[in-house]
């Protein structure tokens, strides 16, 4: 009997321990996401510069 109940404790220690691991690591996927939305909120930034030089470029070798 005892045998039994120890098992059935370890196993439930064992989910623990796993669901304790998945918690640390969804912790870390907004930090991460946050990371990912600065950059590309950045390479957009670039980009937009990049258009409006090219836009004045233009403005200034036609008109």
């Amino acid at each position: 009997m005892k045998e039994i109940e120890n098992e059935k404790l370890s196993i439930i220690y064992n989910e623990l321990e796993s669901e304790k691991e998945i918690s640390l690591q969804l912790k870390t996927i907004p930090q991460e996401i946050k990371l990912i939305e600065r950059s590309t909120q950045q390479k957009l930034q670039k980009i937009k510069v990049d258009v409006l030089n090219i836009d004045f470029s233009f403005r200034e070798i036609f008109y």
